[in-house]
């Protein structure tokens, strides 16, 4: 029934989602709420053990985190040491779910773990750690002293309770994927695959998995399991040394991905769909299709009616209808002053497309584009 948003101004929005009553939908939920420094990552929102209702748990640059209620805007608490700029996406590890293993139980009953990780300038004086989700209170701290930036995004595996950090590899000095005791804070494996910037994600629920994607232009397969590489596939380069090859991490797709690539021109940007085919052989690493889209945003998947869609947007001011197939962008948004429009997503519920912009909108349209 909302759609929450954060921005470089340090304020975290809530608007209201009724299709039902349209003079309601999209007016405020509550007022923004101020944090004390900008958020520029998103957020996950969770139930927590014990407590009603769901919540949002971020950081921000200033150091600090908070867990805020999602339907007054007040904060459920909110540290008061800062912890070093936060740039990358917390994760939470969850109590009350399915996949939540007995042994994750018995060490903390009845709670929730929320990580949140820095992006320090020193570069390797990083930490990890892991907080009580419903009081902030410190659980573990990880910090190795040769831990780069972490930027991106973590990755729980819930299967054997581990936290995938992916990190800066300090022009290759330091190993940037570290693989910890999410119950412990223990570090159980570092592998060295370039600059991690992007978050982590899960190859497919029923394939153990992870996609992990460097600024160089790499994506790699990461078996959960043994800890170690299956497979990888060059499929970008960096349009300079300051600028990654990908605008977001490979988005898992229908037995491969899709990825958003960033050239040396915003004309040059464009959307690509990879297979990746796996037999007695080895696996293999295919390109479907190429579309270009000026300086592409994340992309997000939706199916309508059996056909299956994938949503961008663009420095040209428009969001993009994809043929997940074949890749042709058959129908595109137009959105003037906009500047830039970032990474959609769809509310499946009402069949909503969200997204922001970089002029500062929030926008709703129906999917599939009509």
């Amino acid at each position: 029934m909302g759609i929450f948003s954060s921005n470089t101004s340090g304020r975290v929005t809530a608007n209201l989602t009724n299709t039902a009553t349209l003079v309601l939908d999209g007016n405020e939920r509550w007022r923004p709420v101020q944090l004390l420094g900008a958020v520029q990552s998103r957020f996950p929102i969770v139930p927590l053990s014990g407590l009603p209702g769901q919540y949002i748990v971020t950081g921000d640059m200033a150091g600090y985190t908070q867990a805020i209620r999602t339907d007054t805007g007040e904060f459920l608490w909110r540290s008061t040491t800062p912890l070093g700029t936060i740039q990358s996406f917390p994760v939470v590890q969850l109590h009350d779910t399915t996949s939540t293993n007995a042994a994750y139980q018995a060490a903390f009953p009845g709670r929730d773990l929320a990580f949140f990780a820095t992006r320090l300038s020193t570069g390797t004086g990083n930490k990890v750690v892991a907080l009580d989700a419903a009081t902030g209170a410190p659980v573990w701290t990880y910090a190795p002293g040769d831990l780069g930036m972490v930027s991106g995004g973590m990755l729980i595996d819930y299967a054997y309770n581990r936290l995938y950090v992916g990190v800066r590899s300090n022009g290759g000095a330091l190993a940037s994927l570290r693989i910890l005791d999410s119950l412990t804070g223990t570090e159980l494996a570092r592998l060295s695959l370039g600059d991690i910037d992007f978050g982590l994600v899960r190859y497919g629920s029923a394939v153990n998995l992870a996609l992990v994607t460097n600024s160089d232009g790499t994506v790699y397969g990461v078996d959960m399991v043994g800890m170690k590489v299956s497979w990888s596939a060059s499929v970008a380069s960096r349009p300079s040394a300051s600028v990654p090859a990908f605008s977001q991490f490979a988005r898992p797709v229908n037995g491969g991905f899709v990825v958003s690539i960033l050239g040396a021109t915003d004309a040059e940007g464009r959307v690509e769909r990879w297979s990746v085919t796996t037999s007695t052989t080895g696996t293999t690493v295919k390109k479907l299709w190429s579309t270009p889209i000026p300086s592409p945003s994340g992309s997000f998947s939706f199916t309508s009616g059996g056909v299956q869609r994938l949503y961008v947007g663009g420095k040209d001011e428009k969001l993009h209808e994809l043929d997940i197939t074949t890749g042709v962008d058959g129908k595109q948004l137009s959105l003037p002053g906009a500047l830039a429009i970032g990474t959609p997503t769809v509310d499946h519920t009402v069949s909503r497309l969200h997204v922001g912009t970089q002029d500062g909108r929030i926008c709703a349209f129906p999917v599939p584009f009509p």
